[in-house]
Order: C-alpha cells, then sequence, then structure tokens
C-alpha cells in the first residue's frame, strides 16, 4: 500500500487504540460511529502529504502527553488536533467544492 493508506491505517488504529485505552465505552462507541462516518474525508485527507505531516505532528503530541501522564495536556491537543482537522477538512471541502451557478437576473418587463 501506499503512503496514503498506510497513514490512514495507522490513524484509524491510533484512535482506536486511544478510545479503547481511555477506557469510556461510551465514547469509544462514539468515536467509532464518527470515524466510520468522517472515512472518506480521512482517507481524503490521506492523500495530501501536508496534511499527514500536520496530523503526525499533532499524534505525537497527544502521545507525548500521555507518555509523560499530563491529563491536561493530552485534553489540550486531542482537542487541538479534533479542532485542527476539523479546520483542514472544511477548508478542503469547501476549496473542493464546484462553485455554484450564479443566478442570472430576472429581465425588466
Amino acid at each position: 500500500p501506499g503512503a496514503a493508506e498506510q497513514f490512514f491505517t495507522a490513524d484509524i488504529a491510533l484512535h482506536e487504540l486511544l478510545q479503547r485505552r481511555g477506557g469510556n465505552r461510551r465514547s469509544a462507541r462514539l468515536v467509532a460511529d464518527i470515524m466510520g462516518q468522517l472515512a472518506v474525508g480521512s482517507m481524503r485527507a490521506a492523500q495530501n502529504p501536508e496534511q499527514r505531516l500536520l496530523a503526525i505532528a499533532e499524534h505525537n503530541r497527544i502521545l507525548d502527553a500521555l507518555a509523560a501522564r499530563d491529563p491536561v495536556a493530552a485534553a489540550a491537543a486531542m482537542e487541538d488536533h479534533v479542532a485542527a482537522v476539523k479546520a483542514r477538512s472544511l477548508a478542503d471541502w469547501t476549496a473542493a467544492r464546484p462553485a455554484e451557478p450564479v443566478a442570472s437576473p430576472e429581465p425588466d418587463r
């Protein structure tokens, strides 16, 4: 598999691992549902090397905070990651969306 597919697989695995290790079954189910719904967007983002590098840096920040046993920093890093992914996804979808046709003015009668 290519870099995008490898990243996508690792990204999903990381998110699943974090949810399982977090111990909150309800949260894990919600994230699993959300990740399933966002799979197309996630794979689309994985195609972009810049977006992959940004996500990897965000993941490393989360993992570093967890390794340091700093729940405040881990929560902040996770919140920052979710916000950054949301912003990148919206920007990507907006840029990829075709421009809406401009309506012609009605002729005066």
